[in-house]
């Protein structure tokens, strides 16, 4: 995911450009700020559950290596080399539930983001991402000020710390109001 920082709008009598979009003021019926929400796999305590499943296929082994492999007579080296593929099977598992530990940690501490979502003739477009939720909604009334009352001339609204809202991910979500969740499908991408 690039982020693609936006420096700058600009508004024209008849047109707003955002980035590389083009929107006809004319055209664009809703113009509304949103909490971005992630779910599906990008959710904060998705990992948690491969986590509990890792947890769960270890002690099983566990305890199958414990109960039935002295049981069953085997040789010594065959024994010690079971033991070793345990070994080597605990480590990998390790591994991977540091890595799905520390993924949970980093997104329980991630910024919330804000996006800035446009439509046009029925079609939901998230333009814009910040994790600056003034300078969202100030470039929301901006705009709504434009649309109501076009520009005689090109206007240029600076903004700062605003990305481009396609590059977002396919795990974020917006929605009609400030965080309600929408299918996939309502996020650009």
């Amino acid at each position: 995911m690039v982020k693609e920082e936006i420096g700058a709008i600009v508004v024209s009598p008849r047109l707003l450009r955002i980035a590389h979009q083009a929107y006809p003021l004319a055209n664009i019926s809703r113009v509304q700020t949103l909490r971005l929400r992630w779910t599906g796999k990008d959710a904060t305590a998705y990992p948690l559950r491969e986590v509990f499943g890792l947890a769960l296929l270890v002690a099983l082994v566990g305890a199958a290596l414990a109960g039935v492999v002295p049981e069953l007579g085997l040789d010594r080296d065959v024994r010690v080399l079971v033991e070793r593929f345990a070994a080597a099977l605990a480590i990998v598992v390790a591994v991977r539930v540091v890595y799905l530990l520390v993924l949970v940690v980093r997104r329980l501490f991630r910024r919330r983001q804000y996006v800035l979502v446009i439509e046009t003739a029925g079609t939901q477009v998230t333009a814009l991402t910040s994790t600056d939720r003034e300078e969202i909604f100030a470039i929301e009334r901006q705009v709504v000020g434009y649309i109501e009352n076009p520009p005689k001339d090109q206007r240029v609204i600076k903004v700062k710390n605003v990305y481009n809202g396609h590059r977002i991910g396919k795990g974020a979500h917006v929605g009609g109001s400030l965080g309600d969740v929408v299918g996939r499908d309502k996020v650009g991408s």
